[in-house]
């Protein structure tokens, strides 16, 4: 190696270290400087509590998802759990009425009607509303009415005909011309309703009333209770003074003569929108 490329390599080396000293001196000053001054030893305090406030917030933040996601969870649970209990209550009306029915259900199509076995007595149409009429082994008159165009059975009604094999009504132990109405508002704690065009009326037989009840688990369907006071019992009625009378001793006189079953919007629609509410009225369980 000649003289000239020595004297190059050692202003390189000489250069290399300059800037080396250079930059360990400047360092030094940045971070005295950083050390010393209380606006910049703020500024670092700051931007370090700011850090660890975006760590603190970030960690709220995936905790609270999860809270959240807990909570809608626990929400799900419970509306499955209401609706359950729900089509339990629905389930429990339904059995019962669509054994006092013959499986026939409110809402339903009207094909099962047709496939029932019993004496037809007749079956008529107003428009799109059929109604056909069955007479049970039992002797009692078995009613239906449907849309058909629908094809959705709106009311269904079984009167009872005086005969002793027809006095089982299937619900709550309920016996045609032996549960009086107030038996059936006892049964149910809860005196129901009435429309106002159905609240009473005469027949050949005596008073005819009407108690409707709403059910607790199936809101859309009522229940209805035909009871009838006759003439003769009427006569001893009218002997009780007022006060007893509206204590109610005329509800252990109406006895048990008929049961429907229909959604609101097709009474609502035949016999009037109008109610009256007793005010010891409310949604009854069937049982």
């Amino acid at each position: 190696m000649d003289d000239e490329e020595v004297e190059k390599q050692d202003r390189c080396y000489s250069l290399l270290k300059h800037s080396f000293v250079g930059f360990l001196h400047n360092t030094r000053v940045g971070i005295e400087f950083f050390g010393k001054h209380p606006v910049v030893t703020g500024l670092l305090a700051l931007l370090s509590v700011a850090g660890l406030a975006i760590s603190i917030l970030g960690f709220e933040l995936d905790r609270d998802d999860a809270r959240f996601t807990t909570e809608q969870v626990a929400n799900v649970d419970k509306r499955v759990e209401k609706i359950y209990e729900l089509l339990q209550g629905t389930a429990r009306d339904w059995h019962v009425m669509e054994k006092a029915f013959y499986g026939i259900r409110v809402g339903g199509p009207i094909q099962p009607a047709y496939d029932l076995e019993f004496e037809r007595l007749l079956r008529r149409g107003d428009g799109v509303l059929k109604t056909i009429k069955w007479r049970l082994p039992n002797s009692n008159d078995f009613t239906v009415e449907y849309d058909s165009e629908q094809d959705r059975i709106r009311y269904i009604q079984i009167d009872w005909n005086g005969n002793e094999l027809g006095k089982e009504v299937g619900i709550s132990n309920f016996r045609f011309g032996e549960t009086t109405l107030q038996d059936i508002r006892d049964s149910f704690d809860s005196n129901g309703f009435s429309y106002a065009t159905h609240v009473m009326y005469k027949d050949d037989d005596g008073v005819v009333t009407f108690n409707a009840f709403e059910l607790v688990e199936t809101p859309t369907i009522i229940i209805v209770f035909k009871t009838l006071l006759p003439y003769e019992a009427k006569a001893k009625i009218d002997l009780l003074s007022k006060e007893k009378q509206l204590l109610g001793q005329i509800g252990t006189h109406f006895r048990l003569t008929g049961i429907s079953v229909a959604d609101e919007t097709y009474l609502d629609d035949v016999w009037g929108e109008v109610k009256i509410y007793d005010p010891k009225s409310n949604p009854i369980a069937l049982k």
